[in-house]
């Protein structure tokens, strides 16, 4: 590996396109619900000599850091390329900009309050993340074994990452207890009647079952897309659902009330896991455009079926699902909802453009 980029194989387009792409999620996050907003002649930025609040949680002190820490690392991987010295101040300095733009709008959006504590957080977030960029050949050596464990098991390029970026955001979907594991919506409400799950009619039931089965075996192909051998495929989905499901069981447990811990998983999702199990094993013969072909077809037909009937409220309404009523939740609740609504469809258009260029370098089952 070379100090000029990590790794010099990777594109810079393809660098910043991440930086890009996070920093949607960190300004969707930041200014979520997108109203009501003031009138611009209130705009002030009075909040940066306003004196520090007498009581800061530690929780929002982290969720701060925590958040911005990705855009000084991937600030400075991205700018490394073109200018090496001044990569880090660069990251650093953008990851302030767009937190201080933030907060100034947070002026004018009523929900929300701009915090000069917020912004020092979130730049030291950002100077966290850069911070292993100091000392480059270090960091790339602590790097090396993901690396090498990338040039095992995917695609050679860019885009076999990019695949994997849309897994992890699934993934990222599901920490949100209130979304049913494989399904859409939001968990029913205990004192409404609802489709989702445990419902009486066998109908309500198969569909759903269909709709888990469909999404693991389209989860399972997209996978089987990314990988050199497919037999990976199968284990590396199965590790990944196992994951996201003890992930959600935790945040279930730690966010949503006593009566509605367990309602993000039932016996329809069950049913689906274990059919859509025998669907993947059918279908990982396929190879080059039919395999992204199917994938496509059940990650869509998963994902319409699991929509039909689902029950959707407002966000105000979600937000008594749960049982902890910290302020980032509206914005957690909000993001993650709507990636997962559309995650089905960027996934298709990923493999509509990815797929006619994927390299094949194994046909190894």
């Amino acid at each position: 590996m070379s100090g000029a980029g990590w790794p010099p194989a990777r594109p810079a387009w393809y660098l910043r396109t991440l930086w890009g792409a996070y920093s949607v999620l960190v300004i969707y996050a930041s200014l979520a619900p997108f109203g009501p907003w003031e009138p611009w002649q209130a705009l002030s930025w009075r909040f940066l000599l306003a004196p520090l609040p007498r009581h800061v949680t530690t929780f929002d002190v982290l969720i701060n850091v925590l958040a911005y820490l990705p855009l000084g690392w991937l600030g400075t991987v991205a700018w490394r390329q073109r200018w090496p010295r001044h990569a880090i101040l660069l990251a650093v300095l953008g990851a302030g900009l767009l937190s201080f733009t933030m907060e100034s709008l947070q002026g004018l959006l009523a929900p929300r309050i701009p915090s000069n504590v917020d912004l020092l957080t979130n730049t030291l977030g950002a100077a966290c993340g850069a911070a292993p960029w100091l000392m480059p050949r270090a960091c790339e050596r602590m790097l090396a074994p993901l690396e090498r464990w990338r040039e095992r098991t995917l695609l050679p390029g860019p885009g076999a990452e990019m695949g994997c970026l849309l897994l992890m955001l699934w993934c990222a979907c599901h920490l949100d207890p209130a979304i049913p594991f494989l399904g859409a919506g939001v968990l029913r409400n205990p004192y409404a009647l609802q489709w989702f799950e445990q419902a009486a009619d066998p109908a309500d039931w198969g569909l759903q079952t269909a709709a888990a089965a469909l999404s693991t075996a389209g989860l399972g192909l997209f996978m089987a897309c990314l990988v050199k051998q497919r037999r990976v495929a199968h284990t590396l989905t199965l590790l990944m659902l196992l994951l996201v499901m003890a992930a959600k069981a935790t945040m279930a447990d730690f966010l949503l009330k006593p009566a509605l811990a367990t309602e993000w998983f039932g016996s329809a999702t069950l049913a689906g896991l274990a059919l859509g199990a025998f669907l993947l094993l059918g279908c990982l013969g396929l190879v080059g455009a039919r395999r992204a072909l199917v994938a496509g077809v059940c990650l869509l037909a998963g994902g319409t079926l699991a929509k039909l009937g689902s029950h959707y409220v407002p966000l105000a309404a979600m937000r008594a699902l749960f049982g902890w009523n910290f302020g980032q939740l509206r914005s957690f609740t909000g993001l993650t909802v709507w990636l997962n609504e559309i995650w089905p469809l960027l996934t298709v258009l990923f493999l509509v453009v990815w797929s006619p260029r994927a390299p094949q370098v194994s046909s190894s089952p």
